[in-house]
């Protein structure tokens, strides 16, 4: 599902309500969304599953193969954007389903 439309219409009138091109580039975590401060702490666990995943030899899809509406940035460069995504607007990637793990022990308080 390409999701790209409705998005932009979103985020078009969220700007307004945000500073629109004025809005600051970095926030605030910790008075913005304080359960983040888990998915940080969690790095050591989170880079160990996927030292993991590149172990067992599999190979991390490219990001415009996850998200087909992002293949004007990620298809037409000369790096390789690869992505493990573990949620995409609250839709789990089959490829990484396995990963329960991390969303389960890294993400409290955040949406799952």
């Amino acid at each position: 599902m390409d999701y790209h439309g409705p998005k932009s219409l979103l985020n078009r009138y969220f700007a307004r309500h945000v500073g629109g091109d004025n809005r600051p580039v970095f926030v605030d975590i910790g008075a913005t969304c304080p359960a983040l401060h888990h998915v940080t702490a969690a790095y050591p666990r989170i880079r160990a599953e996927f030292d993991r995943v590149l172990a067992a030899g599999r190979e991390i899809p490219r990001y415009h193969d996850v998200d087909p509406g992002e293949a004007k940035i990620s298809a037409t460069s000369a790096e390789k954007w690869s992505v493990y995504m573990l949620d995409v607007l609250g839709i789990k990637p089959r490829r990484t389903a396995r990963s329960v793990l991390i969303r389960a022990r890294c993400w409290p308080g955040c949406r799952r």
